[in-house]
């Protein structure tokens, strides 16, 4: 017969091997658990930081621009810092300098992942080692308007695309300006000329064409009168102006009105109570002074800027290229009446407060003298 004694110095033996092998068991656990999580550690700083997302359709075209701006920025920099350019083109570098930073702005600048990706390896172009001419700055313009506008067709968001189709004018007119600045007292057959694009192109068919397709009546019911009540300043104007200019401006005056009616025959509105031109349009009190009638088709041309523009929100996206068409030459028409230019025009949301109201006084030499 066991004893008692003998029974419980077996039970604490037995105890004692079993807590030995369980301590051995958590101890082994511990070290695989600690291996592990070191191991997890150093997965975590030797792995390298998480390259940036590809970006899609819509954030290619948007660096693309931004790179253009960049290279179009950089370019009349550095042409200006060389001091070799006229006063008139040296004006102008420095405003396309400028317009280009708000455009860049507005485009949401170069892309940047943050302090948790690796930067995506987006190429920027740079200006060649060749110096910058006011030829090649011209060339990069009329270059980088024609492949925005190329494609406006593709952009979903017609928000967007009235961005891109504003900035694409900007260019396109800042590449005109230039032309006109470096020909100044430059000999004929030694004067710059605009590059020819498929944009330049299609602005200069926009004079004989109809209204662009895919406006709603009200908004070519707002195109024609805008454009007929131009033509009513500039017979007003054009009859109280010097001989020479004068008739220059009545025979401006006539184009214009002839065209309004085009555009409402085109309509369909033509003679019918929907058709919005008028015999005259009140313009100020009494006869106003030719500067009032100049500044007020000003204003029309800058309305059908914007309003062609606008446009976008409503029209099909290959309707796009029609409209900045007929945008481009309101604008280079506003422009000629010496209108201050905009680094984002027909886009009033982006437009400086406090416009320089000595615009009034601007070059004349399309339009003739405001005296």
């Amino acid at each position: 017969m066991t004893s008692p004694t003998s029974t419980a110095t077996t039970g604490r033996a037995h105890l004692t091997r079993s807590a030995r092998k369980m301590f051995r068991c958590a101890t082994a656990l511990a070290a695989i658990l600690a291996l592990t999580l070191g191991a997890g550690c150093g997965v975590r700083i030797e792995t390298p930081a998480p390259t940036a997302p590809a970006p899609d359709a819509a954030e290619v075209l948007r660096e693309a621009m931004v790179a253009d701006a960049l290279m179009i920025q950089v370019s009349a920099a550095q042409l200006g810092a060389a001091g070799t350019a006229s006063q008139e083109v040296a004006t102008v570098l420095t405003r396309i300098a400028s317009d280009t930073a708000t455009q860049i702005t507005a485009l949401g600048g170069t892309y940047d992942p943050g302090p948790d990706y690796v930067s995506r390896s987006v190429p920027i172009t740079t200006p060649s080692p060749t110096p910058v001419t006011v030829e090649s700055l011209i060339q990069l313009l009329a270059d980088s308007a024609n492949r925005t506008r190329g494609t406006l067709p593709t952009v979903e968001d017609p928000l967007r695309a009235r961005l891109y189709a504003s900035i694409a004018l900007s260019d396109y007119e800042s590449a005109v300006t230039l032309v006109t600045a470096a020909s100044v007292g430059v000999e004929t057959e030694l004067k710059v000329t605009l590059p020819a694009t498929d944009y330049s192109s299609a602005v200069a068919a926009t004079a004989s064409a109809t209204l662009p397709p895919g406006l709603s009546q009200d908004e070519a019911i707002a195109a024609i009168a805008s454009l007929d009540a131009v033509g009513y300043a500039r017979e007003q104007w054009g009859l109280h102006t010097s001989s020479k200019s004068g008739t220059k401006i009545l025979d401006q005056s006539r184009s214009d009105r002839s065209r309004a009616r085009a555009w409402a025959i085109s309509a369909g509105i033509a003679g019918t109570d929907a058709d919005p031109r008028e015999v005259f349009y009140v313009v100020g009190e009494g006869r106003p002074a030719p500067r009032i009638l100049k500044r007020f088709a000003r204003d029309q041309f800058a309305d059908q800027t914007h309003r062609f523009l606008a446009a976008f929100a409503s029209v099909g996206a290959d309707e796009r290229q029609s409209l900045l068409d007929f945008a481009t030459e309101a604008y280079l028409a506003e422009r000629a009446l010496g209108a201050e230019p905009s680094a984002l025009p027909g886009l009033s949301e982006y437009d400086a407060e406090g416009a320089d109201e000595s615009s009034d006084e601007a070059d004349t030499s399309a339009t003739g003298s405001a005296d």
